[in-house]
């Protein structure tokens, strides 16, 4: 299956397994690996800022 996107389209994983329900996670994840080494996708790494406070 071959799917062309001309838009940028941003999607968490959760998002994206909601609109592919017929994949299980681990294929899914594989898959977008196999993407971003093609340099087909690019997952981006946002920091997480904790909630927590330590003190």
């Amino acid at each position: 299956m071959f799917i062309i996107f001309y838009k940028t389209i941003v999607l968490r994983l959760s998002e994206l397994q909601n609109k592919l329900p017929n994949i299980n996670q681990r294929m899914l994840i594989i898959q977008l690996r196999e993407l971003e080494q093609d340099k087909i996708l690019k997952r981006p790494v946002y920091p997480v800022v904790s909630i927590f406070n330590t003190n």
